[in-house]
C-alpha cells in the first residue's frame, strides 16, 4: 500500500503535477499500470476550501480511500542525528513507516530525527531538508524519499545540491549553515519549521 499526501490551499490543489507523476511512478513500478484518477477530477468538500488541508490518497492495486482534514503543523524544536543501516529503502511512499518508526524512536528527548546513511544527510522521519545560512539554500543529493516539494525547489533553481554529512549540520560548519528547514508538499520554504543548527543533537 501506497500513500499521497496533498496540500490542499484555500481550495486549490498545490503541485498537482508533481504528485500525479509520484504516483504514476510509483504504480508502473509497483504494479505495472496507471490506473489512478487525475487529481483534478477528486471532488474537494465544500468545508477543505478554506484554509490549509491535507489530501491524503490510499492505494494499492486500486484507489483504497480518499481523506481529508485540516493541516496542523507539528511543533518541533530539536533534532537528534540517526544513523540508518545501509538496507532501509523508502524510495516509495510506502503506507508501511515501520523501517522510519525504528529509527524514529531512537530520537530520546528530541522531538524528530535528521537520518544519516553511508556517512550522508538524508532527511527526517517525515520531510525533506533545506540547509540554509540565511541567503542561500541547499538540499542534499541524498535522501529517503524524493519528495515532491525537494523537486518543484529543485527544479525551479531555488536551492542547490550538495553533498553533506554530518559535520555540515553542526555549529561552526564549513558551509555557514545556520538553520534546518523542514520542508514536504505541506510546508513549502516559506511555512517550513525552521530549527538553528545549534538544535541538533548527535
Amino acid at each position: 500500500m501506497f500513500i499521497e499526501s496533498v496540500r490542499i490551499s484555500e481550495g486549490r490543489v498545490m503541485l498537482a503535477p508533481l504528485h500525479e507523476r509520484r504516483m504514476h511512478d510509483t504504480c508502473i513500478e509497483a504494479f505495472g499500470r496507471f490506473y489512478l484518477p487525475q487529481l483534478s477530477s477528486i471532488e474537494i468538500p465544500a468545508w477543505c476550501r478554506t484554509g490549509e488541508i491535507k489530501m491524503r490518497i490510499l492505494y494499492g492495486e486500486e484507489l483504497e480511500e480518499v481523506s481529508f482534514t485540516k493541516y496542523n503543523r507539528r511543533d518541533i524544536k530539536k533534532l537528534k542525528i540517526v544513523e540508518a543501516g545501509r538496507d532501509i529503502d523508502y524510495h516509495l511512499k510506502y503506507a508501511d513507516r515501520t523501517c522510519i518508526d525504528r529509527l524514529y524512536n531512537m530520537r530520546g528527548d528530541c522531538d524528530d530525527i535528521i537520518v544519516v546513511k553511508d556517512g550522508k544527510i538524508c532527511d527526517t522521519s517525515y520531510t525533506n531538508i533545506v540547509l540554509t545560512d540565511g541567503y542561500r539554500m541547499y538540499v542534499p543529493s541524498s535522501f529517503l524519499l524524493p519528495g515532491v516539494m525537494r523537486s518543484w525547489l529543485i527544479a525551479s533553481g531555488a536551492v542547490q545540491i550538495g553533498d553533506f554529512g554530518i559535520s555540515d549540520i553542526l555549529p561552526g560548519n564549513q558551509w555557514g549553515f545556520t538553520h534546518i528547514m523542514m520542508i514536504n508538499a505541506m510546508m513549502p520554504p516559506e511555512s517550513a519549521i525552521t530549527i538553528p543548527i545549534e538544535s541538533v543533537v548527535r
